[in-house]
């Protein structure tokens, strides 16, 4: 799970990428991956009437949702990985499972796309798919099939491996 990983999963040295993947659970290929919209956390807001003034203070502590959008390929492994994961979830008799055993972990190392590098490391914690998204198919085109899955999480732990803040 460190830089030696990311050398031989991507062996191009001309690939300037900024973050890595190791690995997802349900055999989601992790190679696929080819975006990611990293959330942090959200605080909100509670407004408090005194003196005919309002105050604000802090109230609640969120997560927005994580995105990961994947290169799909012929066997469908992405797409098949996700209906896994969202079975232990719910099944399709509408059996829900425990979490203890569809909330997983992922990891997402941001790369210094200069020096072989990482430079922090955000740890999504206790993440479950919220579905199989849909697949777009156009007659007029011949592009290559993408799937951008929507993640809950409850937890981010972010490291900073680098020094910096």
């Amino acid at each position: 799970m460190d830089m030696e990983l990311a050398k031989k999963t991507y062996k191009d040295p001309a690939l300037s990428f900024r973050f890595f993947v190791p690995s997802l659970p349900y055999g989601i290929p992790a190679q696929f991956v080819k975006s990611v919209t990293c959330p942090f956390y959200n605080i909100g807001s509670v407004d408090h009437n005194i003196a005919s003034m309002s105050w604000f203070f802090p109230s609640t502590r969120d997560i927005a949702d994580l995105e990961i959008t994947f290169n799909e390929d012929s066997a469908y492994q992405t797409t098949s990985g996700v209906e896994v994961w969202r079975k232990e979830i719910c099944d399709d008799d509408l059996n829900y499972g425990l979490p203890v055993t569809y909330l997983k972990d992922i990891n997402i190392f941001v790369l210094d796309v200069a020096k072989p590098k990482i430079l922090k490391v955000l740890q999504y914690s206790d993440v479950w798919p919220l579905g199989v998204p849909s697949h777009e198919y156009d007659v007029g085109e011949s592009t290559q099939l993408t799937t951008a899955v929507t993640f809950k999480c409850r937890r981010l732990r972010v490291i900073n491996v680098s020094g910096g803040h």
